[in-house]
């Protein structure tokens, strides 16, 4: 088969979107990515580009030896034609970073088959064990360390007699346990912690018993300064030898290894940034805990706690920022619990509570209110004021399930549901959530099929000049008819269009429709007014957005000028300088820019000089009681008079009441929007609206 068989082959092969290691890629936090049959990368996830800081498209095309240490290049060479021939195997190499930091990472790689046998390429799962093998280093070099000092004699040796008299003792004795020679005139069993001073006199008796064989033993040995020293006690009974005649001991301080081993320990079994236990912590207690309910009879919970928009925080704000939410929400979990019950992370912004011996389902209806409770005051991180709100399933056993595998989905379940009904909301499992969750399945694979069966339609909302009321202007606003449920809102699927990665192609519709039917209606002869449509954070940082624009602009023959893009504040945080550079090459298009919900986020008036935005939109929340609430009012009259000033157009949405209308007036707003003059109509209706002029 010639490479570029191959290579469609692979191609075709990965265009298979229900393979397992798509999903793979969506939920494994681990670095995953292919290599085609040359060694040359296709694709990667987000947790390669965590560990590499690659973007996978700087990297594809590129052999995967570009990132490999260079002392490592050649075995990495032979162990990919090891591997390209079916040899399933974990390698470990060095990686170099994009910041050139080296990484120490495991890999397993596994064949990718076409069907009829012939391999096309590796899926590879890597994972960071850098601090790992700093760990391994640091119990190597402290183990040599003591070896050393055990052959420099640097070690205490005792000699002591059939009596259990110390005659002798090494000088190390005051260098390594702060006591003179005179100091321990008698025995050591004054330094021997209480709880283990019974097993030591039974050691004596078997040292005694079996001359010439060395018994070793681990005791805890008290410093002149108070603190509990861990030493490795070596013996050998040499009374009967005419040198010696004595017991020969010899005290190795192993603390240091204990606490290295310790350490190596908490980070297999918790989670590196929080400290909290991890999963396989979480599942071992779990299990430990039903087995003792099963034998009380009693009864015990698990909360599943998802953060509500977290992915929008790391997506906007960057990995540091959400890093420490991640920190303070650990702290907030773990003030609302008792020290007998668990709180673990388990995956990215997902945390489990075990509360054990449970009398009460209250209590557990009491920790997730207080979870609630204490998450609605802010962070404040790097002078941003962040909200992290959750969404809580509980499962309670055995109610719930009897094994750790259904409490956990059946909270999965509730958890999801939790989510489905706004948020910031907990909910107690029960068997007709399986119901509901089905029928959300069934609502996004209905949303995928949306587009190639064009149910999907656009309504317009006109927009009136202030003083006339006359339309100068329209929102395009997504519509979806569904066979059964009928008419669907944007609140119900927009989301699930994020989740599953359509809002780029159903935006790229709306852009497309409403192009369309600008060009439409100017054929018909109808006013020309500017029809504003959203724009989610993902399509405008799409590489070929201002591409695609000025494409769409072209195909339908329309002016730029006939189209306004409306973005949100938080969208201008994430690569602030790409944004600032994909908005002015959209403005170069002759497109208009709006800023959507001025107000409720970052609010930076440094955005507005910098982005010069055509329309600034005020947010419903201060036009909503800008005719009784003078604080609103005074906001509204500042950005209006600011905006003036900036030659920026001002839009408030929202309008609903003729009082609003005329407090808005005073105000010197230019366009308003809202149900006084007309809620979203179809294209047939709001024509009828276009032919009045005036509303």
């Amino acid at each position: 088969m010639t490479d570029l068989e191959k290579k469609k082959k692979l191609d075709s092969f990965l265009e298979n979107k229900n393979l397992p290691f798509h999903k793979m890629f969506e939920v494994h936090s681990d670095a995953i990515y292919l290599l085609d049959f040359n060694g040359n990368f296709v694709e990667c996830n987000q947790g390669f580009t965590d560990l590499t800081g690659y973007r996978c498209e700087e990297l594809t095309g590129k052999s995967f030896l570009s990132i490999v240490h260079k002392d490592d290049k050649s075995s990495m060479k032979n162990n990919f034609n090891k591997s390209i021939h079916g040899e399933i195997a974990r390698r470990e190499f060095r990686m170099i970073s994009k910041d050139e930091t080296v990484r120490t990472v495991n890999t397993d790689a596994v064949p990718i088959s076409s069907n009829d046998g012939e391999t096309l390429g590796l899926f590879i799962i890597g994972k960071d064990i850098s601090k790992q093998k700093e760990l391994e280093s640091l119990v190597y070099q402290q183990d040599r360390k003591f070896r050393s000092l055990i052959e420099n004699s640097n070690d205490i040796v005792s000699l002591i007699n059939e009596d259990g008299e110390v005659f002798y003792r090494s000088p190390s004795m005051e260098r390594e346990f702060g006591y003179a020679p005179d100091e321990v005139q008698t025995g050591y069993n004054s330094l021997i912690h209480p709880d283990e001073l019974e097993r030591s006199k039974q050691l004596y008796v078997e040292i005694i018993n079996k001359p010439n064989q060395v018994i070793k033993t681990e005791l805890r040995l008290l410093h002149k300064n108070g603190e509990w020293r861990h030493v490795e006690v070596s013996a050998k009974n040499l009374i009967h030898n005419e040198d010696i005649k004595g017991i020969v001991v010899n005290y190795h301080d192993i603390t240091a290894l204990k606490r290295a081993h310790e350490e190596i320990h908490h980070m297999a079994y918790h989670d590196f940034l929080t400290g909290l236990p991890n999963r396989r912590f979480f599942e071992d207690k779990l299990e430990l805990e039903l087995n003792k309910a099963k034998e009380t009879n009693s009864k015990l919970a698990v909360l599943l706690i998802d953060l509500d928009r977290f992915k929008f925080i790391n997506d906007t704000l960057g990995h540091d920022i959400g890093d420490r939410v991640l920190k303070e929400v650990s702290k907030v979990l773990k003030s609302c619990v008792s020290e007998k019950d668990m709180v673990a992370r388990i995956a990215g912004d997902e945390f489990v509570i075990i509360i054990s011996e449970l009398t009460d389902d209250q209590r557990v209806i009491n920790v997730a209110t207080n979870i609630k409770e204490k998450l609605q005051f802010p962070f404040i991180i790097n002078n941003y004021e962040l909200f992290a709100t959750s969404s809580i399933g509980i499962s309670i056993y055995p109610d719930s399930g009897e094994d750790i595998k259904t409490l956990l989905k059946n909270s999965d379940v509730a958890m999801y549901l939790a989510k489905q009904n706004g948020k910031n909301h907990h909910e107690m499992y029960t068997s007709t959530m399986n119901i509901n969750t089905s029928k959300t399945f069934s609502l996004q694979n209905d949303l995928r099929k949306a587009l190639v069966k064009d149910q999907f339609e656009l309504y317009y909302q006109p927009k009136v000049d202030a003083q006339t009321n006359q339309i100068v202007g329209a929102e395009a606003l997504i519509r979806w008819h569904h066979p059964n449920r009928g008419l669907v809102p944007p609140d119900d699927f927009i989301h699930l269009a994020e989740e599953l990665g359509l809002i780029v192609p159903i935006g790229e519709w709306v852009l497309r429709s409403v192009c369309r039917q600008l060009k439409l209606w100017q054929e018909e002869g109808y006013q020309s007014l500017k029809v504003s449509l959203n724009f989610s954070v993902r399509q405008l940082l799409q590489t070929d957005i201002v591409e695609t624009i000025s494409t769409v602009l072209q195909e339908n023959r329309i002016e730029g000028k006939w189209l306004e893009i409306e973005i949100t504040e938080s969208m201008l945080i994430e690569q602030e300088a790409e944004t600032l550079k994909t908005i002015e090459a959209i403005r170069q298009l002759g497109v208009h820019i709006a800023l959507d919900d001025f107000g409720t986020g970052y609010s930076s008036l440094g955005y507005l000089r910098k982005y010069k935005f055509s329309t600034i939109k005020l947010d419903k929340l201060f036009v909503k009681d800008v005719h009784i609430n003078e604080e609103s009012a005074a906001i509204t009259q500042f950005i209006t008079n600011l905006s003036k000033q900036l030659n920026m157009n001002v839009v408030a949405e929202g309008v609903e009441y003729e009082e609003q209308l005329t407090i808005l007036r005073q105000l010197k707003c230019d366009e308003l929007q809202g149900y006084l003059f007309s809620k979203p109509k179809p294209v047939n209706e709001f024509e009828k609206m276009l032919n009045k002029h005036i509303l």
